[in-house]
């Protein structure tokens, strides 16, 4: 062979060793340390809800999926008496007091500050993520939502279908309750234009203006512009 047959070669053999590396690595996060952060991160949601008495709402249907169907629920139905309990697009099977829905608009029938959140990707999904975002801050008590979407450099992250973004990083995890992410593939989240990083204060805190409170603050990363201010 020639010096560039070989280098060929070789660069082919990289390539595949590549994928077959990348592959393992996603199969191992999908069967074992993804299922078993959503376990945990729902059953902090839970124990949070039961402290303050809210119901617990989940974004998702917990019997849907292949990994749900093949293994079992990685997160269970909400907890509440009457109360909304699991939203999704496609309904929520065996859980009582569904909504079936996008998340962003069947949050925006819910009243503000009753429930604590548990969102297993809804936002990675959503037709708005900012909207969403905005949604979860009006609805949650204290800022209590808890995401737990794939990792953000897993192949999941960006060519699982339907996905539209990337959670950088989730509001349990911050003092600020903040939830960051970003539009893949040239994407634009909808209500701000925007292809950067965004992120919101889910707390409820946001700046005042005009003596009002204005929350949450969505943010263009990496720079000084923040917009907009989206009031709840």
């Amino acid at each position: 062979m020639t010096r560039g047959q070989k280098v060929w070669h070789y660069t082919k053999i990289g390539m595949l060793a590549g994928g077959i590396v990348l592959g393992i690595r996603e199969a191992y996060l999908a069967f074992g340390p993804r299922r078993e952060m959503r376990r945990a991160v729902y059953e902090q949601a839970l124990r949070r809800a039961k402290e303050l008495g809210a119901p617990l709402i989940v974004l998702g249907d917990p019997d849907a999926g292949l990994m749900n169907h093949m293994l079992g629920r990685q997160w269970q139905c909400g907890v509440g008496q009457g109360d909304v309990i699991c939203i999704d697009p496609a309904g929520c099977g065996l859980c009582p007091s569904q909504v079936q829905g996008w998340p962003e608009e069947a949050l925006s029938q819910i009243k503000s500050h009753s429930a604590v959140i548990y969102d297993p990707g809804a936002i990675g999904m959503a037709n708005d993520g900012a909207k969403l975002a905005q949604e979860m801050a009006r609805v949650a008590i204290q800022g209590e939502v808890y995401v737990a979407d794939v990792e953000p450099l897993s192949l999941a992250a960006f060519f699982e279908p339907k996905r539209k973004r990337r959670v950088l990083e989730v509001p349990q995890t911050s003092a600020s309750k903040t939830l960051v992410w970003k539009p893949i593939w040239f994407r634009t989240e909808p209500s701000t234009g925007l292809r950067a990083e965004h992120e919101a204060s889910l707390r409820g805190l946001g700046r005042v203006r005009g003596g009002m409170m204005h929350p949450p603050i969505f943010g263009m990363r990496g720079g000084s512009m923040h917009p907009p201010i989206i009031a709840v």
